[in-house]
């Protein structure tokens, strides 16, 4: 997939940059402005499209640009737990 424009919030604000994403991988790169406060790191909530990511890594941060790494938020499985009946069998003698 080539860059495009996409709709990207990070934390859950939108903000205005590019997107490549590999979705049969689930993996991608993001370019923004220059973000020279360095708001956006590691382990950030990313959401483009309807697909949750967080950031892997980041690129660069150069004067023009800032360049992020990220990797799709796998869901978990949540194992249904086994209720298990325990009888008191103990006698006070």
């Amino acid at each position: 997939m080539p860059w495009m424009k996409q709709s990207i919030s990070i934390n859950g604000t939108k903000i205005d940059g590019m997107a490549k994403v590999l979705h049969d991988r689930g993996t991608g790169a993001i370019e923004l402005p220059y973000d020279k406060d360095k708001i956006y790191n590691l382990d950030d909530k990313v959401k483009i499209e309807n697909d949750d990511f967080y950031i892997r890594a980041v690129i660069s941060r150069h004067e023009e640009i800032t360049v992020l790494d990220i990797v799709k938020v796998e869901e978990n499985k949540i194992k249904k737990k086994k209720e298990i009946e325990i009888k008191d069998e103990s006698r006070e003698i």
